[in-house]
């Protein structure tokens, strides 16, 4: 870059720019006040001084001057740069910031490579680098511009992951590097803030622009701006975006397993007994306490500081990999205990439970309202057992197949224990307020309520807690290494 000035009536041209280019315009040296001819010698002692400066993490600028005719040609700007008098070196330097280097170790600990692309020079690059933690080892390759120009698109590919640093590059090139990572099958995320930056930020999946120095047109292209301009602001909406992730995965994981049962026991009921398992208001009770409060409440799911251990996911990994095979096992077993709760009503002890109960409210039925009655009780302990297996299955289905219940620490959500608590009170007091009763259960036609007793009790939450301990049983055989062989030799993904 060259400025002209007028200097005591003379019009003087100052030129900065680097110092391997720069040399090259320059025949002359101003030292110790005299101007001489630059030998071989002096430039070999600009060079040194200029890598010892920048192996500092200084950006190193050459300057010179040189006094133009009255007459020049502004237009012939290479006249203008050229023959110039060598005045020295300037360094600069632009300290990272604290926390980049430990939210560098965060991305390497989460599986993401951190690489840095720079218009510096490559010792200044090299020094940064290694300030930061981006080169750690004699394995992590440096190349400049010039070298990178050098290779073929095949070399490129064969070394791309090992180089950390890329130097003097130009916009072409960072986009050959975007081009390059994307076709090695890697998600890229690129920063910038310049109008040279603008065609990688485009490439790049996601393309990262600075809110404070960047340019209109780096904004414009790129998919999202950070306002501070920090690093570690990147790494921490990673860290937003897959609690976010998981959370959806975790209230999937628990609809999918509880509506699949309910789908499933009507379905069988009705086909083996022409009765259904639940009444309509019972089935939109137990849509409304799972969908709504325990359910919601899995999105407040507090940050799990495991997340970002966990290596990204591939551009070819499936949603559901995780949850497929938990939401069907853990459907079928609730599904057992659906069913096993109707039938120990319908086909056990529900003519003595209902001969009681006549009998204590002074009732005379007749057979089609005693059977009426049956019927009724064992809707009451579906019902009641489906809810209560979903108020505890809620806590099972937080947490993934790879992390054992105990491990998850199950009661660290303040909203989900909060929505359970008001769900069994809400449960509890459609079972025992014998108006709400009324509505929600079949005894509504003798206009007398069912108060499930204390051995009604004892056998739905054995069953239901016991069918849970099932489930995280079979969620352990998930985790072994036999099944994953098994998984990984029929091939499903």
């Amino acid at each position: 870059m060259t400025t002209i000035h007028l200097d005591n009536g003379k019009k003087i041209a100052y030129m900065k720019g680097s110092p391997p280019v720069f040399l090259t315009r320059c025949n002359t040296i101003l030292e110790n006040d005299k101007i001489t001819k630059i030998t071989k010698v002096k430039e070999q002692e600009i060079m040194d001084a200029n890598l010892e400066m920048s192996t500092r993490a200084l950006r190193v600028l050459a300057v010179a001057y040189k006094e133009l005719p009255e007459n020049y040609d502004k237009e012939k700007e290479e006249e203008i740069e050229d023959n110039m008098t060598f005045l020295g070196l300037t360094g600069m330097i632009d300290p990272a910031r604290p926390e980049v280097k430990s939210a560098i170790e965060e991305c390497e600990r989460a599986g993401i490579t951190t690489i840095m692309i720079t218009g510096d020079q490559k010792a200044t690059a090299i020094a940064v680098a290694k300030e930061i933690g981006i080169i750690k080892n004699k394995d992590d390759v440096v190349i400049s511009g010039e070298d990178f120009a050098l290779l073929t698109d095949e070399e490129l590919k064969k070394k791309i992951n090992q180089i950390k640093v890329y130097s003097r590059m130009s916009p072409k090139d960072k986009y050959r590097v975007v081009e390059t990572l994307q076709e090695k099958d890697h998600i890229v995320a690129v920063t910038g803030d310049g109008v040279n930056d603008a065609p990688a930020l485009k490439k790049a999946d996601i393309g990262v622009a600075m809110g404070i120095t960047g340019t209109d047109v780096s904004k414009e292209v790129a998919d999202m701006v950070i306002t501070d301009d920090a690093f570690n602001t990147i790494v921490s909406a990673v860290e937003e975006g897959r609690n976010i992730f998981e959370n959806m995965k975790k209230f999937i994981r628990y609809l999918l397993s509880c509506n699949f049962d309910e789908i499933l026991s009507v379905l069988v009921i009705f086909a083996a007994f022409r009765v259904l398992p639940f009444l309509p208001l019972q089935i939109l009770f137990l849509n409304l306490l799972t969908d709504a409060l325990p359910a919601l409440s899995l999105s407040f799911d507090p940050y799990d500081l495991e997340l970002m251990k966990r290596p990204p996911r591939g551009k070819q990994s499936s949603f559901v990999k995780d949850i497929y095979f938990f939401a069907a096992v853990a459907g079928i077993i609730a599904f057992i205990g659906t069913v096993s709760a109707f039938l120990v009503g319908y086909l056990g002890i529900g003519e003595r439970v209902i001969t009681n109960w006549e009998a204590a409210n002074g009732l005379t039925l007749t057979q089609q309202e005693f059977d009426h009655a049956v019927t009724a009780y064992s809707q009451m302990l579906a019902f009641v057992a489906t809810l209560s297996f979903e108020l505890w299955f809620v806590f099972i289905a937080r947490n993934d197949n790879d992390t054992p219940l105990l491990k998850s620490k199950p009661f660290k959500n303040k909203y989900l224990i909060g929505a359970v608590l008001i769900s069994w009170v809400l449960l509890l007091l459609v079972i025992y307020v014998p108006s709400l009763q009324m509505i929600f259960s079949g005894f509504k036609e003798f206009d007398v309520a069912y108060l499930l007793t204390v051995e009604d009790w004892l056998y739905i939450l054995g069953l239901t807690i016991g069918l849970c301990s099932l489930i995280e049983v079979a969620r352990y055989g998930l985790r072994s290494n036999i099944f994953k062989k098994l998984v990984a030799k029929i091939g499903i993904n």
